[in-house]
């Protein structure tokens, strides 16, 4: 497991475990004609069947609750061992979302009560697809170390006779995602208590989680040649703590070479290179912050809306290769630091687009760099957190009033 399942002895790049669903159906540039699907090379890579069952260990339990540092090692089905995580030592504690690629949930761990974050990933049975592209994502990620702004990885476990899915543990952020934390504020806007004209997202803020993602991004880079590939709001996490934390490596990519020739990931975010075809570098990560960033300042994602259609998929696409840049909108006061920093971002050149080393000290960050500073994000942080509580009450007082009429409703008309 020194490299990603999909990478070939024979090429200098990689070979993508997916087809590009875009250059084959939208009549854009295509790929490289070299990228095709991998076979599915059988999760024995990662771990051997016991009592007919696959199955990913977890890894050895510190004080910590360390993420796996060493090779995964086979779970002995129905023993317990005290050097590791047991599934049935965990408590689910409350759902966090729900998606397409599956469930993730609240999860206490009973010996050391320690809260974590319990992802579920249904498997079709014989689809190579999915399955390399979830070895692809607990290789990588099996061997990312400790770090302040990635989600520490705990370990995993799969089951291929009983559920057929995948169960990933992962480091649980109180504060939820950026896009859980734009929906609560949109939320607090429909019911009237929170003007439209008054971002949460202030200046500050925006410079710290500018700052931890792209300290993550370049900690990804430099140490394991990973372009993450799918930054958006529901890949970054906060805590209450002031800590951003990059999340989801299912579509991140252990690079040769420093390029990729393929792509996968959310059409939404991607940078105009990639919808093109052509090879591309972390600097497609930039064009994302910089989306991401307008979105958060304006609560809207700032190339318009698309239906999941392909006809949708494809309009977005043209736009962001063939519309000006996206900027900051002029109705609002920025300043100088703020409107030059996404401007660098979201360059259509990615020759011209800055790099991530530039970023880090651009003015924007520089401008927020003291302990007084942090201390003003880690207060903005606790305010999330108690809104995000405000708006679970508010939400489930408002089920329980409609369950009560409801009643109401049916007594009187019987």
């Amino acid at each position: 497991l020194s490299q990603s399942p999909c990478v070939t002895s024979s090429s200098s790049l990689s070979t993508p475990c997916i087809i590009d669903a875009y250059s084959n159906n939208f009549g854009l540039s295509p790929s490289s004609t070299n990228s095709t699907p991998s076979t599915i090379q059988g999760l024995s890579n990662i771990a051997t069947p016991v009592e007919n069952e696959h199955s990913i260990s977890l890894p050895p339990l510190e004080e910590s609750l360390s993420p796996a540092a060493a090779d995964l090692k086979d779970t002995l089905s129905g023993t317990s061992n005290g050097n590791y995580i047991q599934l049935q030592d965990l408590v689910q504690l409350g759902k966090i979302g729900a998606g397409n690629s599956g469930t993730v949930v609240k999860a206490l761990h009973v010996p050391d009560s320690k809260i974590v974050a319990k992802k579920t990933i249904p498997v079709e049975q014989n689809n190579s697809t999915i399955i390399n592209q979830l070895v692809r994502e607990l290789s990588i990620v099996k061997n990312v170390k400790p770090h302040e702004n990635i989600i520490t990885f705990y370990g995993a476990y799969y089951n291929q006779h009983i559920n057929n899915e995948i169960i990933i543990l992962m480091e649980y952020s109180d504060c939820g995602s950026l896009d859980k934390i734009l929906s609560v504020y949109k939320r607090f806007v429909q019911r009237g208590t929170v003007s439209s004209k008054k971002t949460w997202f202030n200046e500050l803020t925006i410079s710290k989680i500018a700052y931890g993602v792209l300290n993550g991004l370049d900690h990804l880079y430099r140490q394991y040649k990973i372009i993450h590939r799918d930054i958006k709001p529901s890949n970054v996490l906060i805590n209450s703590k002031g800590q951003i934390k990059l999340c989801d490596f299912g579509v991140s990519k252990k690079l040769i070479n420093s390029i990729a020739d393929t792509f996968v990931g959310t059409s939404t975010y991607m940078s105009p290179e990639r919808i093109q075809g052509n090879v591309y570098s972390i600097k497609g990560d930039v064009w994302s912050l910089g989306l991401m960033i307008i979105e958060l300042v304006t609560g809207e994602f700032p190339l318009g809306g698309h239906n999941d259609t392909p006809d949708g998929i494809l309009d977005l696409l043209q736009r962001i290769v063939n519309e000006p840049s996206p900027r900051l909108p002029k109705d609002r006061i920025y300043s100088k630091e703020m409107t030059d920093f996404v401007n660098r971002c979201c360059i259509k050149n990615e020759r011209e687009r800055s790099s991530i080393h530039e970023l880090l000290h651009h003015d924007l960050i520089m401008k927020y760099v003291s302990p007084s500073k942090d201390d003003k994000f880690r207060h903005w942080c606790r305010k999330i957190k108690s809104k995000i509580k405000e708006d679970k009450r508010i939400k489930r007082e408002a089920l329980d009033r409609a369950k009560l009429e409801k009643k109401q409703s049916e007594r009187s008309t019987h």
